[in-house]
């Protein structure tokens, strides 16, 4: 949707086009060449064939999306810039919304819990949301295929370097 989107911007007044992903997309960097041949495809029905075809990669389907995100944003940057369209992505951690209600369900209480939350909460959406604004500002006119990760330092405290 971002590329339809950014069509429709045009070059001479520039845009900015921001996707949310999630810190569920942190393993990307180390599957990047597999996840470029999959956002590559355009056609849903081949995208549903390379996906019975690498099962291995799937995973529980959530990861591989996020991952998906990220890597579709910094590989339409460059592209994009030589337009003057700047996209750029966030990858929120845990966030007070009704998507906390379905991961609570769907990997157990236990799992919930021992996320780490070094700042002693979750996101609040408004600060979500704020980042997304900044990104789409002129303050944020020189970001441009960056991923923003905004979990108030929750992959470092997992040990992950983003």
């Amino acid at each position: 949707m971002s590329l339809s989107f950014a069509r429709e911007l045009r070059a001479d007044h520039g845009g900015a086009v921001v996707t949310v992903s999630s810190i569920a997309s942190m393993g990307w960097r180390f599957r990047t060449d597999v996840l470029k041949e999959l956002v590559a495809i355009a056609d849903r029905a081949k995208a549903r064939e390379w996906i019975e075809a690498h099962p291995e990669q799937l995973g529980d389907g959530y990861c591989l999306a996020k991952e998906c995100v990220v890597v579709y944003t910094v590989e339409r940057s460059v592209e994009l810039a030589g337009r003057g369209i700047r996209i750029n992505c966030t990858s929120p951690g845990d966030t007070e919304t009704g998507m906390s209600d379905a991961f609570v369900a769907h990997f157990g209480e236990e799992a919930w819990a021992s996320l780490p939350r070094p700042l002693g909460r979750m996101a609040k959406p408004e600060e979500q949301a704020a980042v997304l604004l900044f990104l789409n500002s002129s303050a944020a006119s020189y970001i441009a295929g960056a991923n923003l990760v905004v979990d108030g330092a929750a992959t470092p405290a997992m040990g992950v370097v983003v």
